[in-house]
């Protein structure tokens, strides 16, 4: 059986020299018929192939652009080169409607039948986004296409959401859980939803666990998530550019009631702003990631007290969330604040703009990446040594 895993981090154990090499570049057919634009994280099996997606290229789109693919990346031992394989290209039926998805932005998943999951952000059969699965049929020796949900829209209204652009999460039973920015009741502020799968794994039942909204002006639990979930304890665990008590997005818990069989949201942290400066950061973008202590570790795209950025007072934080067993608050913590270490350009030498995840390792070490700053201005990959 092959045994996927994310891509991940071992222990730092001292410094190191590392070495650059590119494994594949793509877009080297004619119309991108390979793939181009990967925006995600990889995932690696047993074997050490890679696999991943790409938001354009593929064979089916109209457009130059492309619609987007699912593609491997496999060592050859006696060559020691990489060659890489679509598995899928998007848009291969429905015409420009694209009911197979279109525009994967996210990483993929697996489970221990060695199929693939992964959510598209246009496509469907309202062109809303879908949730898809890969796998792989021993007869015909490729991989096959199932779109498990569409979102749907009707009258301008999505009520599942819409335009998912994160990852999926799976649980024990093999349920998959994730996130929408847009859409919901409400307004519109976006969703938390459930595929629940049937035992047998043929049919999946949808199902909002959250919408996100304000009323009238005010969205206390936040609003547009762009990043997946946590699960842990049975709680699931977010983030939200938006919304909260001052508008710049809040890291939110979903709790399921036990009797009630509903799930209720609360904020943990709601980014205090004072005026237009937000000193613990604001909008959160990346996913949250927890400790074995249950510290909750994020990164905030704006704010904080590093030089000004233009946006928020800052160029963004790392920042700890830890409850008080007693009172059963959390408390927010600054642990790195961006562009606090500025040479005579003013430039972020340090980076600026974090806007996906982290990884921790087991020394407690925190690593992640800025899309700007940097000596080159083009963003970091950095780490917070624990």
């Amino acid at each position: 059986m092959t045994v996927f895993a994310a891509i991940g981090l071992a222990p730092w154990h001292g410094a190191s020299a590392y070495t650059f090499k590119s494994l594949y570049s793509f877009c080297t057919q004619s119309n991108c018929t390979d793939g181009n634009q990967p925006e995600a994280a990889l995932i690696v099996d047993s074997s050490g192939d890679l696999y991943g997606t790409t938001t354009g290229g593929g064979t089916n789109c109209q457009s130059q652009e492309g619609c987007g693919a699912v593609f491997e990346l496999a060592l050859n031992a006696h060559t020691m080169k990489w060659t890489e394989k679509v598995l899928y290209s998007f848009c291969s039926h429905g015409g420009d409607k694209c009911t197979d998805g279109e525009t994967p932005y996210a990483a993929l998943i697996t489970d221990s039948s060695r199929n693939l999951y992964g959510t598209t952000g246009n496509g469907g059969d309202n062109f809303a986004g879908t949730v898809f699965e890969l796998t792989f049929n021993t007869v015909m020796k490729k991989w096959d296409e199932k779109v498990l949900f569409a979102f749907s829209c009707s009258s301008g209204k999505c009520p599942d959401g819409q335009q998912p652009v994160a990852g999926l999460i799976k649980d024990s039973s093999g349920n998959l859980y994730g996130t929408a920015p847009i859409g919901g009741g409400g307004t519109g502020g976006g969703t938390v939803f459930e595929l629940q799968r049937n035992t047998t794994g043929t049919t999946w039942t949808p199902k909002v666990l959250h919408s996100f909204s304000c009323a009238p002006t005010t969205c206390p639990d936040g609003q547009q998530p762009v990043a997946g979930l946590l699960r842990a304890s049975g709680n699931l665990y977010g983030t939200a550019t938006e919304g909260g008590d001052n508008q710049s997005g809040t890291v939110f818990e979903l709790t399921l009631n036990a009797t009630t069989k509903v799930w209720a949201a609360k904020p943990l942290s709601n980014f205090p702003c004072s005026g237009s400066v937000c000193a613990a950061g604001s909008v959160p973008r990346g996913a949250a990631i927890m400790d074995g202590s249950g510290n909750l570790y994020g990164i905030a795209d704006e704010g904080g007290t590093g030089a000004e950025c233009g946006f928020g007072g800052g160029c963004g934080t790392v920042f700890e969330l830890t409850l008080d067993a007693t009172t059963k608050k959390w408390t927010e913590k600054i642990l790195y604040n961006f562009c606090s270490r500025n040479n005579t350009e003013r430039t972020c030498i340090d980076g600026a703009g974090p806007s996906a995840g982290l990884l921790r390792d087991a020394s407690g070490n925190l690593y992640g990446t800025t899309r700007n700053g940097g000596l080159g201005s083009a963003g970091t990959v950095f780490e917070l040594v624990n």
